[in-house]
């Protein structure tokens, strides 16, 4: 049998590629920071939007102390301090919280007495609460004691306060000691050690009585009050020491009672300050070409008839408000045009008597509470 060698073929080795290793220093291995050029114009030169500090570092410590500078005088006051600080709810969660230019004027008003006319649903109460809870955190001795028509808007405002003061950053949030349905006290140190105590205090109608000095007094939805006489008369003492001011706040009820008599009478009430606030001052109020020509609806819909403005500027919810309401309802409740009580089957002083019972609640202030 004829045979044939065996031929065995070697498998040919697969070449493997080999780079060198490139083994960077420690310093270069860290990646740069990539900073962004953006062209001035489309022949222009880049513009660099990273600054190292390390470039210029007697400028970039100025640049941050004018910042800082800036932003404390910025919280230096009362709107300041809110709008910088803390956060409020808005349609997609918590933003940061935004004042309108009526809160902000009441705010900036120092006069000691205060009067108010108001639309209803214009924030009036969140302002109240945002400006003492400002001033107890500006502020080393105060205490801000709000008197509302009933229990339910008295809690609302301590309510309002508490989100407040959870919105703020850790630094500038003062110790909260007391946290209850009806307070909030905060408590500072000095770099004595020395306490410094300030008190948000919120009840419905009762007289107000000592608190000591640097005191301030909000009567909300004063029109409406069963004794008005009566409390303001107990309220008006408790400011007269210090710093403090009385705010007699409401939406308008009849031409009848202390709130409408402090507006109308200027020569018996010389020392108040007096501000109206119209729906149509509140943007939320205001559809969306209001809003973009908002100093044209100040100055127009004041001449303007109710229906007119309603329909040329109104929001969807002011138009229905409108279309649901007698005129004179709307006109009293949204323009601060009050009716005449000679119109009225009842009395406003026999209708308010027989009312406050109910709509006051549970009162949660035991005798023995030392607010």
């Amino acid at each position: 049998m004829r045979r044939y060698p065996v031929i065995i073929k070697e498998k040919k080795k697969k070449e493997v590629k080999r780079s060198p290793v490139i083994v960077k220093s420690a310093k270069k291995a860290k990646r740069k920071k990539k900073i962004k050029r953006y062209p001035a114009s489309s022949s222009g030169p880049l513009i660099i939007s990273y600054v190292d500090p390390t470039e210029d570092p007697q400028g970039f410590r100025e640049s941050t102390k004018e910042a800082m500078k800036s932003f404390a005088e910025a919280i230096s006051t009362e709107a300041g301090w809110i709008e910088n600080l803390t956060e409020s709810p808005s349609d997609v969660g918590f933003a940061p919280s935004v004042l309108y230019p009526y809160q902000k004027a009441h705010m900036s008003n120092y006069n000691k007495y205060r009067w108010m006319n108001k639309s209803r649903q214009i924030g009036a109460s969140f302002g109240f609460s945002c400006e003492g809870l400002a001033k107890c955190h500006l502020l080393d001795h105060y205490t801000k004691i709000f008197v509302s028509y009933n229990q339910e808007e008295a809690n609302e405002k301590i309510n309002y306060a508490r989100s407040l003061y959870e919105s703020l950053p850790f630094k500038y949030q003062r110790k909260l000691t007391v946290d209850r349905v009806t307070a909030l006290e905060f408590e500072k140190r000095t770099v004595g050690g020395r306490r410094c105590i300030t008190r948000l205090i919120s009840h419905p109608q009762r007289a107000v009585r000592g608190k000591g000095g640097n005191v301030d007094v909000d009567l909300d939805e004063f029109a409406h009050f069963t004794w008005d006489t009566k409390i303001y008369v107990a309220a008006v003492p408790v400011i007269t020491r210090g710093f403090g001011q009385i705010t007699v706040g409401s939406s308008p009820l009849g031409r009848l009672g202390l709130h409408w008599q402090i507006g109308e009478d200027r020569k018996r009430y010389p020392t108040y300050s007096r501000q109206n606030i119209f729906w149509w001052e509140c943007p939320v109020f205001v559809n969306n070409y209001g809003n973009l020509h908002f100093a044209e609806v100040q100055k127009k819909a004041p001449l303007m008839s109710t229906e007119e403005r309603v329909l040329t500027y109104g929001s969807e919810a002011i138009i229905q408000a409108y279309y649901s309401s007698i005129l004179e309802d709307f006109q009293q409740e949204y323009e601060l045009r009050p009716f005449d009580e000679r119109e009225s089957y009842y009395p406003i002083d026999l209708i308010k008597s027989c009312t406050f019972e109910k709509l006051r609640g549970i009162v949660e202030i035991s005798e023995d509470d030392s607010y």
